[in-house]
């Protein structure tokens, strides 16, 4: 309902529809059509995609939401990565639960409104919507920018949630736009690596509770589910840290921000050559080092130009590691034991491809 100009893929998208006063999104966090594909090749997800997406880049939870709730490229939102450097304030933040990188108590200096400043597109849709999330995300101040203050509804495991998305669907005959926000998986991934068991089990949790969910209301309501990302295995040996004791470190204003696989620095003036060789001479041969220049004229960050605020959030260099490495800026040597064992952020095919999947 909202007042958008459809393009090609959009009108793919559309005629996938039938006329339902219900729709429902369904985004399952790090689901990755590639991650979906080998983990559970014949399930009911699986057997329901309609066609492979590409997600926005970089590829990651606080870039890519931003992207769904406003419409928007991270050229315009400006929005870089799980960490970012707020240069007009001097301090370094982590978006989704707006907090302090370093210092959780501390209370940011720049407002909410004003680093997510672009308008999410549910101010503009004419339908009721509502937004179903754990309980510990439901409430947060992104969740409410996100929703534009609308109903949201919040709950602790996914029966609930699927209990709750039936129970909006059958509660009237209104349209409605109800969107459900499953972030279990993508830290599952995280924690024991998007090819586990681990990751396997709960994937085939979740498929369960989709199936009965479709089977009970696939005449009522159009429903679209997919992902923001999918992930890659990064082995420990791969993953490179830094601390403040790092000799990069006295080129930079402030510690590497975005992401594990791709990483943002904001350097000193009259550094920018030394910097460029040091990093180059180190990750070198695994990743590719771009200057601002570069990642705007290539378009990586959408098919506009950067804005002048993403010019100061994505910073003077950017770094795209390839599929088997990351590079984290960690506090103490100790912090290594708190690394992942699935990434994303990246390029690769794993991290950029999601499925658009219609049940109707």
């Amino acid at each position: 309902g909202g007042n958008v100009e459809l393009n090609e893929n959009s009108n793919q998208v559309v005629s996938l529809f039938k006329k339902r006063k219900k729709t429902v999104f369904i985004l399952i966090d790090g689901m990755g059509a590639l991650v979906l594909n080998n983990l559970l090749p014949n399930s009911f997800l699986n057997s329901q995609v309609k066609d492979v997406a590409t997600t926005v880049f970089p590829s990651t939870t606080s870039v890519v939401l931003t992207s769904l709730a406003t419409g928007k490229y991270p050229a315009t939102h400006s929005v870089n990565g799980w960490f970012s450097y707020v240069a007009e304030t001097n301090e370094s933040i982590i978006p989704l639960p707006f907090i302090n990188r370093f210092e959780s108590n501390e209370k940011l200096k720049i407002k909410l409104s004003d680093f997510f400043y672009c308008t999410p597109r549910i101010a503009n849709i004419p339908q009721k919507f509502s937004m179903i999330a754990k309980s510990g995300l439901i409430t947060s101040e992104y969740s409410k920018w996100f929703r534009n203050n609308t109903t949201g509804y919040g709950y602790r495991t996914l029966k609930g949630a699927f209990q709750t998305l039936s129970k909006l669907i059958n509660k009237n005959n209104d349209n409605e736009f109800i969107y459900l926000y499953i972030d279990d998986f993508d830290a599952t991934c995280h924690k024991y690596g998007p090819d586990s068991n681990e990751a396997r089990e709960l994937l085939k949790k979740i498929d369960t509770y989709v199936e009965k969910y479709a089977k009970a209301n696939y005449t009522k309501a159009n429903t679209i589910i997919t992902a923001d990302h999918g992930q890659v295995r990064i082995k420990t040996e791969n993953f490179f840290t830094i601390t403040n004791q790092d000799e990069i470190m006295d080129l930079l204003k402030a510690p590497p921000s975005a992401d594990s696989r791709f990483v943002c620095f904001h350097v000193k003036d009259g550094k920018s050559e030394q910097f460029k060789e040091m990093f180059n001479k180190k990750y070198g041969k695994y990743a590719e080092l771009l200057s601002q220049e570069e990642l705007d004229s290539r378009h990586i960050l959408g098919p506009e130009y950067m804005c002048e605020r993403a010019k100061l959030r994505f910073g003077d260099f950017c770094a795209i590691f390839d599929k088997e490495h990351a590079f984290e800026f960690i506090r103490n040597d100790s912090d290594k034991k708190n690394l992942v064992k699935g990434c994303h952020s990246g390029a690769s095919d794993e991290e950029m491809k999601i499925p658009l999947i219609v049940i109707n």
